[in-house]
């Protein structure tokens, strides 16, 4: 990596992540406080797997970290204004929806309100603005449906985040450009995890996975400007909340029940209510994160793109389908929580 990153470069991202986490260990801390004064808990439902009695809001704690850290360290990256904007009324939303339990179409088309204050600078055509949009609304919505159990979301955005920090670097884009974006809000993340590990003290909620999603949606765009195959790249760290969505949408449908709809179908909770605990659910998804990451950044190392590329899809292809499979056969129903580490 000192081949690719100067030496004061990586002493640059070090400095902002270290910040970033702390920041946000302290700001969701006082969240926290806040918002068990104010009795906003979360009190869950069979449809997630959170222990309950957590205190709500620990994504505003997420999104101020982020933002006070790039305005203390500001990006190079052209749409740092755009993605912060995005974020900020995107927080706003969830937070409202967290508050009120919003309808689906309003949730939509807020969200859409939102991606637009990133795609209008942009100055995009009618029909990339729309398929950006729709990408956008995806990835919101999809680390969103994945938010179900303590620390599963935060776990998985850290290793995402940082992963793909260290893809654009191979890729030799700017260490204090987009790179720099997602490792703060990977610090931020971690310095989250530290009061959403089971049985948490703080939960994320709509006003951080909502955001996050699309920031990452965002990123995978930005990378797409500059390649089709950094764009790809970018995407694998991510993937396992788009996974979650198809998995929903296909087991929703043969229930027929509308795809939008809650139910307790979510991988992670198949897997609690046939006897996995938490730590034993969250663990095996940060290592195929992890594996993810590895595989993203051996696309951008060899030479070898599209005999690799072929080679992944086939691997990720049968992975995703012996995954299917097996976790269709789970039962779906209630258990005990577990409050276990």
């Amino acid at each position: 990596m000192l081949d690719l990153v100067a030496r004061q470069d990586i002493l640059w991202l070090g400095t902002i992540l270290s910040f970033s986490l702390v920041l946000s260990f302290g700001t969701v801390a006082l969240l926290r406080i806040t918002a068990v004064r104010l009795r906003f808990i979360d009190r869950p439902n069979g449809n997630t797997g959170n222990v309950g009695g957590a205190a709500l809001g620990g994504g505003v704690g997420i999104v101020v970290a982020t933002l006070v850290t790039l305005w203390l360290f500001p990006s190079s990256a052209g749409a740092q204004l755009h993605i912060t904007a995005m974020m900020v009324a995107l927080c706003a939303l969830g937070l409202l929806d967290d508050i009120f339990k919003l309808t689906p179409l309003v949730k939509v088309l807020g969200q859409a309100a939102c991606a637009a204050l990133y795609i209008i600078p942009e100055a995009m055509n009618l029909r990339g603005a729309a398929f950006v949009m729709l990408f956008l609304i995806v990835s919101s919505n999809a680390w969103n449906v994945v938010d179900v159990m303590d620390s599963l979301l935060a776990s998985i955005g850290a290793v995402a985040m940082f992963g793909i920090s260290i893809v654009m670097l191979i890729h030799g884009l700017d260490p204090r450009g987009l790179p720099s974006i997602s490792l703060v809000v990977s610090g931020a993340l971690i310095g989250f995890l530290v009061w959403n590990r089971p049985p948490a003290r703080v939960i994320m909620g709509d006003a951080g996975s909502l955001p996050l999603g699309m920031v990452y949606g965002a990123l995978v765009v930005e990378s797409f400007s500059d390649s089709a195959l950094l764009a790809l790249a970018v995407l694998l760290p991510g993937l396992i909340p788009y996974l979650e969505v198809g998995f929903l949408m296909v087991q929703r449908s043969r229930k027929g029940v509308p795809f939008y709809r809650s139910t307790p179908d979510h991988f992670a909770l198949r897997l609690l209510h046939n006897g996995s605990t938490i730590a034993q659910i969250v663990k095996p998804v940060i290592w195929a994160g992890s594996g993810l990451v590895a595989l993203a950044c051996l696309l951008e190392l060899t030479s070898f793109h599209t005999v690799l590329t072929i080679a992944s899809a086939v691997l990720l292809a049968g992975a995703v389908v012996w995954a299917y499979r097996y976790l269709s056969r789970l039962r779906v129903g209630s258990s005990a929580r577990d409050t276990g580490p």
